[in-house]
C-alpha cells in the first residue's frame, strides 16, 4: 500500500507557545512506529509554533525578514531528520523555500521531480511546510506560506498514493465542536455529505482540519484522520485499523 503521512503541527510542537516549542518524546515515538514499515512512503509535518506565530508577527509589522520563518521551520525539520536517522530510516528531505518559487501558484512539480525519485529506490521522501518566495503580489508581500497539507496531497497524487494520514491532536473529525457541545460525536466516515463544525482558538495560517478534508477529497484519495497523541495510533493507521475518521474521496474525483 502506497501511503502519505502528514504529521500536524500540533502533534509535533507545542502550537499553543508562542515561541518554537517542539514535542521531541512525540516526535520520536511517531518516527519510532513509522520506521517499523517498509519504504517507500512520502512523510510530511507542519510547522505548528515554529512557523503559525513567526507568519502572524510579519502580518504585524513586527518581524522584519521573512526568512527567519524559513529558518525557524527547518530548525524543526532537522528534529524530525534526526530522529529518521536514529531509527534508520533512509530519506531524502526537500525544503521548499530551496526548490521553489511563488507566481500566481505554487510550482509544486518541481517538488514531486526532486521527490520521486527518492520513491523509486524505495527511499522515504521528507518534506515540510514553508515559505517560499514570490515573483507576483501575495497576501504576505515578498512569501506565500506552503502549506504541508497541499503539498502532502500534490506528492500523493502524483504518486497515486492509496491512503492519506492525517497525524493532528483530535481523535477525529467531530459533527459539533467537543468544547462547546458535550454531546459531540466522532465522525467514523465522512463523504460528499459531511456536516461538521470547525473551530479553533489557536493560530493556524494554513486551514486546519477542514482543508486537510477539501485537499484530500479534492485530489480523489481516501484518507484518515487519527491522533497521534495517542502512542500506536499511527502504527495502527498504517496497517489500515479503523480508527478516527475516514474520509471518503468524492465521487467526482475518484481515479
Amino acid at each position: 500500500m502506497r501511503i502519505a503521512i502528514k504529521l500536524g503541527g500540533s502533534v509535533i510542537t507545542d502550537k499553543n507557545s508562542n515561541k518554537p516549542k517542539a514535542r521531541k518524546d512525540a516526535i520520536e515515538r511517531l518516527i519510532n512506529e513509522v520506521s517499523l514499515f517498509p519504504p517507500p512512503f512520502i512523510l510530511t509535518h507542519g510547522a505548528g509554533s515554529f512557523g503559525h506565530p513567526l507568519v502572524e508577527e510579519w502580518n504585524q509589522g513586527r518581524l522584519k525578514d521573512f526568512k527567519k520563518i524559513h529558518e525557524s521551520v527547518e530548525k524543526l525539520n532537522r528534529i524530525v531528520a534526526r530522529y529518521c536517522k536514529k531509527f534508520n530510516i533512509s530519506h531524502d528531505c526537500y525544503s521548499p523555500f530551496e526548490i521553489m518559487t511563488y507566481d500566481n501558484g505554487f510550482d509544486l512539480d518541481k517538488l514531486w521531480e526532486h521527490g520521486k525519485t527518492t520513491l523509486e529506490n524505495k527511499g522515504v521522501l521528507i518534506t515540510y511546510g514553508d515559505i517560499v518566495t514570490a515573483k507576483s503580489r501575495t497576501r504576505y508581500n515578498g512569501f506565500e506560506v506552503l502549506s504541508a497539507d497541499v503539498s502532502t496531497c500534490f506528492l500523493a497524487q502524483q504518486w497515486k498514493a492509496d491512503k492519506i494520514i492525517w497525524v493532528v491532536d483530535k481523535d477525529g473529525v467531530y459533527n459539533r465542536n467537543p468544547e462547546l457541545d458535550s454531546s459531540a460525536k466522532i465522525l467514523k466516515r465522512i463523504g460528499d455529505d459531511y456536516k461538521a463544525e470547525f473551530m479553533t482558538t489557536k493560530i493556524d495560517v494554513t486551514g486546519g482540519i477542514q482543508e486537510k478534508i477539501k485537499q484530500s477529497q479534492k485530489v480523489g484519495i481516501k484518507a484518515q484522520i487519527i491522533n497521534g497523541l495517542v502512542p500506536e495510533n499511527l502504527k495502527k493507521a498504517i496497517t489500515d485499523e479503523s480508527i478516527g475518521t475516514l474520509v471518503l474521496p468524492q465521487l467526482s474525483s475518484i481515479r
